[in-house]
């Protein structure tokens, strides 16, 4: 059966590549498009690219991340939700 969620080590790597990017102040949208060069998983790689539109469309990353379907786990969404909404 296909497990629309993507694996939890290429999720691993990404969030692995966008700490540094993010915290060294790389706008948003092109540490999304760094990030996913440092994945092989499609899957993935086609998730961050739909976050990345929905970023350029005003959208928050979690709002991005609901948008692919269950390519993320919940848990991953709500934590990114809780960091938004705190700063």
């Amino acid at each position: 059966m296909f497990n629309p969620q993507i694996r939890t080590k290429s999720l691993a790597i990404v969030c692995r590549a966008l700490s540094p990017l993010l915290s060294s102040a790389i706008p948003i949208k092109k540490a999304f498009d760094l990030a996913r060069d440092k994945t092989g998983d499609s899957r993935c790689r086609k998730a961050l690219a739909g976050i990345t539109t929905a970023i350029r469309k005003g959208d928050d990353v979690s709002t991005g991340m609901r948008e692919q379907g269950q390519a993320f786990p919940n848990l991953m969404i709500e934590m990114v939700t809780v960091a938004e909404e705190t700063g």
